[in-house]
Order: structure tokens, then C-alpha cells, then sequence
């Protein structure tokens, strides 16, 4: 009995000195431990910019490490429900609060610009059973959706519901659509449409990757396995080739908006702030640059690829790096023979989108407007800003040509073009009054016309160099709205395609495929 008593003391003295050499268990990076006094979980700029989730004081029972990471759940949206913002899972995903707690989520500037729907309208997706969840806004800015939430869920996203819109102008005639047999286009329109055979199965939210080159849409989405597949079609043909897949993981969901860009060998960029800015050739594997383990800008520092531009043989990557809570925006010149070049600071919700141009890669900033970023990498400045609007959104260039305008939502809308040779009234530049928003422009080759497009409607707004300040519509159907055609005929994508003098049009709804027409200019 002695020597049982001697043991077990000796075994309470060891657990003892065991407990008290033990370091506490590690909190996962990424992870926050919430408990029944609640907390905050708020991103730092290393994934999603704005993520805030509040947790309030007895919403759980004991402590839970909660976290969050980006998703793609392809489930389709309700009708008229667009997402304007990626996708983004909160774990552990499931649990109900006794509280409602909140949940604030960014928007993707170039997908939030395209909708005439101002921000208090904006809202949150949430997945719920089979489907989507409607969550209304307690509070939202220009940049930022905030809701309440019962429980974490497995994928919410900030969206708008946009409804058809009828054309500008009811009186004006529609153009006429041809069978691709039919000789030249001789509408008293001066537009005819081509519908082309295939459609396009692509969520709606990546059309704003697809691009034209040499007589081929490109474009990239994410797989059902978390990749992401890049894309060409043959415009003409109909056929697609599939480039090696860019295997996705995790944040695979996060923004990935801008253009893909295209070398003349046909190797393929697109830039993602969660994968990189991404070279994928024809064939072969694809690169990762300014990528945490890849080359990044500074050790250590949070990075954040943001675009990529293609001018002929020159590559350009731009990218921004988190430093004492100040995104500093680098550009490298040619894939990684060459240091970065900083060109300002900022905040990590400043949005870049860039245009090739001439011997310049045009940036439009979504707080600072529109400037020229030369090959000797002078520095991009408020001061060198030379398209001078209330907000900024969707924007083209085009050899001297640059037009830039107003977010869809502004009040405001309006459209500022830049040319040289200036125009006929010997001003170099003109503001055009639109009767809707513009969701998307495309530039006619030798700068005679610009054409905008609203994805509420279904018709294109063209305007005149020799009218700079009058604008025509051009309605895409006879139908009325509220009918299935007409909202298969919202326009979508917009793009001029050099040497043919046509424009290719996608157009569709918020869900399913999308039609790819061909518009020819009467002869």
C-alpha cells in the first residue's frame, strides 16, 4: 500500500513538472480564437483587402479558432443576381451563432463598375441548402458590403441584383442579323449581327478576362477542381484549344478580373491575387512570378498581384506590397530580368486595371484616374493624371486613343476621349454625356468611332470623331424587356477586331451561356 502511495505521488509530481514546461499550444497562423466574449477577425492585406467579421459578445458557447479563406462554389445565382466580389468561406464552416454576427466584404472594382445599381443596393450572396441566400445590407460604402450572418458559411460573396433596362432609345433601328452566308451588311443602320454558331459557357463574372488577339478570344475561369483553365477560340472557326491547366488550391476564388494578355507566340498571361501573375504557354508548364515562394518583392512583405500588360514582345508586371499598413505599387518591365520600379503608395483598396498603348502601358486607377506609365518608368502621379473624371471605370485604348469613364453607377455619367490628332473642333480631348452607364468600350482601329456598351441593356451606344458629343443607339432586338430574348441579348463584352472592321459582342444573362456575335458595318 506504501509503495502504491510513493507511485502514484510520483506520478502527480511528474505531471506536474510536465504541465509546467509545456509551451501553450500555437494558434495556426490565420486563425483567431474567438469565445463567448467574442472578438474580431480582420484581414491585414494578405488575402482579401476590407474582410472584417464581429463577433459579438454571446454569440458562441465556448471557444472556437476561426479563419477564413477564399472559395468557388459555381453554384448558379438566382435570376438577375450578380456577384461583384470573390468568394470567401469562413471557418469552421457551419456554425450557428446565438447572435448575429457581422461580416463586411470588398468589391471587385471592375466588376462592381460595370452596374448602374448604386452601392446602397449592394448586398451579400451567401450559400444556403441548394441554393443562394439574399442578404441585405445593414451598411455599405463604394467599396464594401456589410451584413449580418447567423452562422459561418461555406461561401458568401458581395453581389447586386440587376435587372433588364430598357435601350436609350425606343425609336432608333435595331440592326439586323444576317446568316453568315449573307453578303455584306447593307442596313440602313449601318450595323448588321452575325450570330456565331458556339456559344460560350463561361460564368459571367470571368467574361471580364476575355480578350482578342490575331482573330482569337482568349479567356480563363476556374475548373470544378479549383484550377484554372485558360481558353482560345478561333472567333471565325469555332474552335477551342485548351491551354495546360494552372492548378488553383486555396484562395483560387479571389480576384482574378483583369484581361488575360497575349504574347504574339500566343503564351498566355493573367494576372490573380491569389495565384500570381501567371505565364502559361501553349505547352509546357506554367510560371508563378511576384508570388509568395516565387520571387517576391520584398522578403517578407505581403504581396498582391494586380495586373498584367502585353505590348508586342514587352511584358510588364504590376503588383503591390503590404508594408506598415501601405500598399506599394511596383511595376517590373519584363518577366524577372529586372529590379522593380515603385511608382507610388496608396491604399490596398485602390484597384489598377492597364491598357497597352503606343510605346506606354495606360493605368487606370479606380481612385486616381488614368495616366501613362512610359517604358522608362517614370513614375505614375496624381499630377501626371490627365483623364479627369468623378469616378472610374470601364476604359480603352487604341494607338493615340484613350477613353475612359465614369463607374456604371455614377450619377454622374459620362465619357472622356483623348485623342491626337485632336478633333475637329481643334481640342484634343472631349466629354460625351452618356445616356447610360458604361459597362464596357471598344475603339474602332483608326480611331473614327467609340463604342459603349450597358450589360442592363441590350444595345450599343456608338459615338462619332466628327461629333465627338453626340451619341447614337444602336438597339440589339425588337423585343420588349422582360422577355427571355431580350435579356439574352444584354450586352456584355465588347471588342474591335483589327483588319476585319467588325466588332465582336457577347451577350447573355446573368446565368447559362453566352452569345458571340459578329457586327459587321454595312458596305
Amino acid at each position: 500500500m506504501r509503495l502504491r502511495l510513493v507511485l502514484a505521488l510520483s506520478v502527480l509530481v511528474l505531471d506536474a513538472c510536465k504541465s509546467e514546461n509545456e509551451e501553450p499550444e500555437q494558434i495556426p497562423p490565420g486563425f483567431v480564437e474567438i469565445g463567448p466574449e467574442g472578438g474580431e477577425l480582420v484581414d491585414k492585406g494578405e488575402k482579401f483587402p476590407g474582410f472584417v467579421l464581429k463577433i459579438p459578445p454571446g454569440a458562441l458557447s465556448s471557444r472556437v479558432r476561426v479563419s477564413f479563406e477564399s472559395a468557388y462554389d459555381d453554384t448558379p445565382l438566382p435570376p438577375n443576381a450578380e456577384r461583384v466580389g470573390p468568394q470567401v468561406k469562413i471557418m469552421p464552416e457551419g456554425t450557428v451563432l446565438a447572435k448575429p454576427a457581422q461580416l463586411t466584404l470588398m468589391m471587385d472594382h471592375d466588376l462592381r463598375s460595370q452596374f448602374e445599381e448604386p452601392a446602397s443596393d449592394c448586398k451579400v450572396w451567401m450559400r444556403e441548402g441548394d441554393g443562394w441566400q439574399k442578404l441585405e445590407a445593414i451598411a455599405t460604402t463604394e467599396d464594401s458590403v456589410t451584413v449580418e450572418i447567423s452562422k459561418l458559411p461555406s461561401a458568401a460573396a458581395a453581389g447586386v441584383t440587376s435587372f433588364a433596362r430598357p435601350v436609350t432609345c425606343a425609336t432608333c433601328a435595331p440592326a439586323r442579323t444576317l446568316l453568315p452566308s449573307e453578303p455584306a451588311c447593307t442596313d440602313p443602320s449601318g450595323y448588321c449581327l452575325v450570330e456565331l454558331p458556339q456559344s460560350l459557357f463561361l460564368p459571367v463574372q470571368f467574361l471580364q478576362t476575355a480578350t482578342v488577339s490575331n482573330g482569337h478570344l482568349y479567356w480563363a475561369n476556374v475548373t470544378s477542381t479549383m484550377s484554372i483553365l485558360t481558353r482560345r477560340r478561333d472567333i471565325l472557326a469555332g474552335t477551342d484549344v485548351d491551354y495546360p491547366q494552372h492548378p488553383g488550391g486555396e484562395a483560387v476564388g479571389s480576384l482574378m478580373t483583369p484581361p488575360v494578355q497575349v504574347e504574339p507566340d500566343e503564351t498566355v498571361w493573367f494576372a490573380s491575387g491569389s495565384r500570381g501573375n501567371v505565364r502559361i504557354p501553349k505547352q509546357g508548364l506554367t510560371t508563378v512570378f511576384d508570388f509568395p515562394g516565387t520571387d517576391t518583392i520584398i522578403p517578407g512583405a505581403v504581396t498582391r498581384p494586380e495586373a498584367v500588360s502585353v505590348l508586342g514582345t514587352r511584358v510588364v508586371r504590376f503588383t503591390s506590397s503590404m508594408q506598415f499598413s501601405t500598399a506599394i505599387r511596383y511595376f517590373f518591365s519584363k518577366e524577372g530580368s529586372s529590379a522593380p520600379v515603385m511608382m507610388y503608395t496608396g491604399s490596398f483598396s485602390e484597384q489598377l486595371a492597364v491598357r497597352a498603348s503606343g510605346n506606354s502601358f495606360m493605368l487606370r486607377s479606380s481612385t486616381r484616374g488614368v495616366c501613362t506609365t512610359p517604358s522608362n518608368a517614370v513614375k505614375c502621379t496624381p499630377t501626371r493624371t490627365f483623364i479627369d473624371l468623378p469616378s472610374y471605370g470601364a476604359f480603352a485604348v487604341s494607338g493615340p486613343n484613350i477613353v475612359a469613364a465614369t463607374t456604371a453607377s455614377s450619377s454622374t455619367k459620362q465619357l472622356h476621349w483623348r485623342t491626337n490628332p485632336p478633333f475637329p473642333s481643334g481640342q484634343p480631348d472631349a466629354k460625351v454625356t452618356l445616356p447610360a452607364g458604361a459597362s464596357d468600350i471598344a475603339i474602332d482601329e483608326d480611331g473614327s468611332k467609340v463604342y459603349v456598351i450597358n450589360n442592363g441593356r441590350p444595345e450599343i451606344m456608338i459615338i462619332d470623331r466628327a461629333n465627338p458629343t453626340g451619341v447614337t443607339s444602336l438597339p440589339l432586338t425588337t423585343l420588349p424587356p422582360g422577355t427571355d430574348e431580350y435579356n439574352r441579348m444584354r450586352a456584355r463584352r465588347i471588342f474591335f477586331l483589327p483588319g476585319k472592321n467588325e466588332l465582336l459582342l457577347i451577350t447573355g444573362a446573368g446565368a447559362g451561356s453566352s452569345k458571340l456575335f459578329r457586327v459587321r458595318k454595312a458596305q
